[in-house]
């Protein structure tokens, strides 16, 4: 379960299983750099530390990451200093020891085109304006045009890149981010000048606003006799998006795509935009990035479009997915021209995967295949740890110990149900439990309502409607539980009990099992090995270490392995003997004995 931090408590500071400081005391505080942007596997190799310790640390906190997911600067230092390390400030890095990111002989950061993918209402002109900003960049004798529909496309303003993912709409936009896809930039919402925000504008805000992505509103169809710009900015500040023109910071553009009017305006703004965002990559890394499309071709197999999204991408890497494993036979880009590499925020199309890969999913490349079998048993570790249920999610995303929050998506029978159940079930909530409604609508519980729960952690809640029989399916895939009443206090009843389920629940520190040191072996440079006979109970990879000397306590902090002879186990038993190795803590003797201590729920 996760734990969850007090108010003046970081959450990984405040971890459980952290080093105390009569510890801290007693061992040689290392200083370290951590660079501005850093991966789980790389901060793993600057504190020498395993990298599925770290994951394993950050998934009890609530950080959902894989190992070759970039981390944020904050979390990281606060997991150094979680392992006993001092990080030195970025000031000091830059007048003394470089990061890695600033040697010459490091990785470069270069600016990377933004990615753009177009929401909005049906017929408003998504499809229209994606077509009318392809053809003012498409020359007519260019080759292979734009026929290879690959799900994605680079275009050119002022000789400036754009790429625009021509996804069916915020459904495939919500999946990818509910995956850990955060594959958009920036998200154009499209209305109609002539009808005005309709319901599934409403729902593509809603995905906007959960996948925090910075959007730019393009008001379409300014061409028409019944067009009314006004009425389009006052209902969108009714939705609460305020344009700049009406004191807000959202960036607006009046557009027509069928005559391409404000084309070069809205292209501007993107531009205009993503400078702001300060989009950056490493060219010099592996490829890392999304699988946008996927299709099985009778001819040549498995053809996938992918979007990299760090580092390049080149003829013969191997390649894999959570899935599918590969080594890349061919590399091509929207228009049809064979590449031998493709470097960030390009979309192609390859071959060379085992197997169709979902629509989604997460790519790395590697250059051998020794390295593809590393990365696939570290992903696979880190994937499997990653399945949690719905309701810890949902204690991890909670402000603090004090404070936590539940967020709800409504689905009623009735439009005019809505306005009076939403405020019943604000009206639930307090300073201490929270309560949002991120989506409320009427109609069935669809596809769409899932997977905003999913990427956005939030539970449906369904009022006399009917679930379609595909949410059905997806819910239980996405683990997502769906509550349907057919009575408005059971429904509130339901609710409240759920805001009460999320308070953490008291853990008492019990000790799950005691061994003695019997002997001690050298470890590389920073670690010693404890050649341990288990007395009572079980040892497990979990478990906090209590390190006694003389029935004094002279160390806690957790453990970086657990081996049986030569083999990692989870744990040990009473009556076998093993090896353990503690987190930066070298000074045991034999005859000292260990205890593992664990939480656990009253």
């Amino acid at each position: 379960m996760t734990n969850k931090p007090s108010n003046n408590q970081n959450p990984i500071e405040g971890s459980s299983t952290g080093p105390s400081t009569d510890s801290k005391s007693q061992v040689d505080i290392k200083k370290i750099n951590i660079p501005e942007i850093v991966t789980v596997k790389e901060l793993s190799h600057l504190m020498a530390i395993e990298s599925i310790e770290l994951i394993k640390n950050l998934m009890r906190n609530g950080f959902m990451l894989s190992i070759n997911d970039v981390i944020e600067r904050d979390i990281a230092v606060l997991l150094a200093k979680h392992f006993g390390f001092e990080v030195l400030p970025l000031a000091k890095q830059s007048t003394g020891t470089k990061s890695q990111y600033e040697k010459g002989d490091g990785p470069n950061l270069n600016n990377r085109p933004p990615v753009i993918a177009i929401l909005g209402h049906v017929d408003h002109g998504k499809t229209t304006l994606l077509d009318s900003i392809r053809k003012t960049n498409v020359v007519s004798n260019e080759a292979g045009g734009i026929t290879q529909h690959i799900g994605a496309y680079q275009i050119k303003h002022n000789e400036n890149p754009i790429t625009f993912i021509d996804t069916p709409g915020h459904a495939a936009f919500t999946q990818m981010r509910a995956r850990g896809a955060n594959i958009t930039d920036i998200v154009i919402l499209v209305v109609a000048a002539d009808d005005g925000i309709m319901p599934q504008t409403i729902e593509a805000i809603n995905h906007i606003k959960a996948a925090n992505v910075p959007m730019i509103v393009a008001i379409n169809k300014i061409d028409s006799p019944t067009a009314d710009s006004d009425r389009v900015k006052r209902q969108l500040s009714e939705n609460n998006i305020l344009i700049e023109e009406w004191g807000g910071e959202i960036i607006s553009c009046e557009v027509s795509a069928l005559k391409g009017e404000g084309l070069n305006d809205l292209l501007e703004n993107i531009l205009l935009l993503s400078e702001i965002l300060e989009l950056k990559s490493d060219i010099n890394k592996n490829a890392q990035g999304v699988i946008i499309e996927a299709s099985l071709d009778k001819n040549s197999g498995p053809s996938t479009t992918l979007l990299v999204q760090n580092g390049t991408l080149m003829l013969g890497d191997f390649i894999y997915t959570k899935k599918s494993t590969g080594k890349i036979k061919s590399i091509v880009n929207d228009v049809g021209e064979k590449l031998t590499q493709a470097e960030p925020s390009l979309p192609v199309k390859i071959l060379g995967l085992d197997s169709v890969p979902e629509a989604g999913s997460i790519f790395q490349t590697t250059k051998n295949s020794k390295s593809l079998k590393q990365e696939l048993s570290e992903t696979s570790i880190s994937s499997n740890q990653a399945k949690t249920i719905q309701l810890e999610n949902l204690r991890a995303n909670s402000d603090s110990q004090e404070v936590t929050s539940l967020n709800i998506i409504l689905k009623t029978d009735f439009q005019g149900t809505i306005q009076p159940l939403v405020a019943s079930i604000e009206n639930l909530g307090n300073d201490e439990q929270r309560l949002n409604v991120i989506h409320a609508s009427s109609g069935g519980i669809s596809e769409n309502d899932i997977l905003l729960a999913s990427t956005s952690n939030a539970i449906v809640f369904g009022f006399n409607v009917f679930t379609q029989p595909s949410a059905q399916k997806l819910a239980a895939k996405e683990v997502i539980k769906i509550r349907d009443h057919t009575i408005i206090y059971e429904l509130l009843d339901d609710i409240k009990s759920l805001l009460d389920d999320l308070a953490e629940p008291i853990k008492e520190d019990i000790v799950a099992g005691i061994a003695t040191v019997k002997a001690t072996f050298s470890y590389g440079k920073n670690a010693k090995i404890a050649g341990i006979i288990v007395n009572e109970g079980t040892i497990k990879r979990g478990n906090t270490i209590h390190l006694m000397r003389n029935n004094q306590l002279l160390h806690k902090g957790p453990m970086r392995s657990l081996r049986h002879f030569k083999d990692d186990v989870k744990e040990l038993n009473s009556g076998f003997e093993g090896g353990l190795v503690l987190e930066a803590f070298q000074d045991i003797k034999e005859g000292d004995i260990i205890e593992a201590h664990s939480l656990e729920t009253k």
